[in-house]
């Protein structure tokens, strides 16, 4: 007499006894590892985790390159934050210089509006002198028009300037 297995009964006994087979396969390779102790099997977790770290910082440096906005952004915060004074010190003087010359490198790659932009500030701050106070209103404005970090310019995004 001929009998009918529903397929479902069929599908179950070919997953189980595949089941077993796998599961057969790593006890046999898992054991000679196990074997050794348990310092083979945290010296494999360290170096499984060392690797995970090794990945994770090779592609956290790989970002996106930055816009000249975005490498002028610093600079422009020094600028910003010598406004307030009342003169400036040849130290602060000195900055403002660094400033500008690092500001003049980034101006030459920039484009349109923010070239004008880094240009005008790169000015500003080559044109600081000791004892003399800094005015940079315009400077600033000019500079944030030109890098719309809002999302329409050439900056990050609603992420902000870094002002």
């Amino acid at each position: 007499m001929n009998e009918v297995v529903p397929w479902s009964t069929r599908t179950r006994d070919g997953l189980t006894a595949t089941s077993r087979r796998l599961g057969r396969a790593v006890r046999s390779a898992w054991q000679p590892f196990t074997d050794l102790g348990i310092g083979a099997v945290l010296l494999t977790l360290g170096v499984i985790v060392a690797l995970g770290i090794g990945v994770a910082v090779f592609q956290g440096r790989s970002g996106p390159t930055p816009s000249a906005c975005d490498k002028a952004a610093p600079y422009l915060s020094t600028i910003k934050r010598l406004h307030h004074r009342e003169a400036l010190t040849a130290a602060e003087v000195t900055t403002l210089d660094d400033a500008s010359t690092r500001l003049a490198d980034i101006a030459r790659t920039a484009p349109g509006s923010a070239r004008s932009a880094v240009t005008h500030a790169s000015q500003v701050a080559a044109s600081a002198r000791a004892g003399e106070p800094l005015d940079t209103g315009t400077v600033v404005a000019q500079y944030e028009q030109a890098c719309d970090f809002g999302g329409g310019g050439e900056g990050k995004g609603p992420g902000g300037s870094g002002f």
